[in-house]
């Protein structure tokens, strides 16, 4: 399992930067990661991405050591 960048800051008091990501698009959300961002949250909420896409978007980010975080649409297990 790969380090959490992001919690290792929080818990050293450190800044994490990253940024949201609103298209459904692994290509895109690639080219964020590679970016050095320590974490992209993926905004299910208010954009089209159904679970299919989030799957596409993590494989593509699975390499890197950025973060995923998502926004989900709806408040229900």
């Amino acid at each position: 399992m790969r380090r959490n960048i992001v919690r290792h800051k929080v818990r050293a008091g450190e800044p994490s930067i990253g940024t949201w990501l609103a298209s459904g698009s692994p290509l895109a959300a690639e080219m964020l990661a590679h970016q050095g961002f320590d974490w992209l949250n993926v905004d299910m909420e208010h954009n089209a991405i159904d679970l299919q896409s989030l799957q596409g978007i993590f494989h593509a980010i699975a390499t890197i050591d950025t973060i995923p975080f998502v926004r989900v649409p709806w408040n229900d297990p």
